[in-house]
């Protein structure tokens, strides 16, 4: 039952991340990222891991055909939850890390370019990531700790 809590709150974030709610001086944070990241610390099962983030793609696009940045963000998803499981650090600290790899990986991939030309841009949006990916974990946390989505 959970599990579809937390595909609501995916189906919310991907709503308001086509939205102009949470701009904060013109920086919007990739709140699909940073919610696929931190669910990937809690949802036991890959299977249900993956519909989360294949979700999450549907909902960054809105026209038809396979884009590269749909790609890229499942590649981080993916990515982070085969690697936050392997970091020997605490698991805030791995999904802050995941965060801000995440959100690297996908604008050198993505746009490069952006990347270098448009970096205190990039930076700020970095930053609101981490606080939104660190709010998201410790809510997933504290409404997942019983459930037996927790991964062990």
């Amino acid at each position: 039952m959970k599990f579809f809590g937390v595909l609501l709150l995916l189906l919310l974030a991907g709503l308001l991340q086509n939205t102009e709610a949470l701009s904060f001086f013109g920086i919007k944070p990739n709140l699909l990222l940073a919610m696929t990241i931190a669910a990937s610390f809690f949802v036991s099962e890959m299977a249900l891991y993956l519909f989360l983030v294949v979700a999450a793609v549907f909902l960054l696009k809105f026209s038809g055909g396979v884009e590269l940045e749909s790609l890229v963000f499942a590649l981080a998803a993916v990515s982070a939850a085969w690697l936050g499981g392997r970091l020997h650090w605490r698991p805030d600290f791995n999904n802050l890390v995941l965060v801000a790899g995440g959100t690297l990986l996908f604008y050198l991939i993505a746009d490069a370019s952006y990347l270098v030309a448009s970096w205190p841009q990039v930076l700020l949006e970095l930053v609101y990531n981490l606080a939104v990916g660190m709010v998201l974990f410790k809510s997933f946390e504290r409404w997942l700790k019983t459930s037996s989505m927790l991964k062990t």
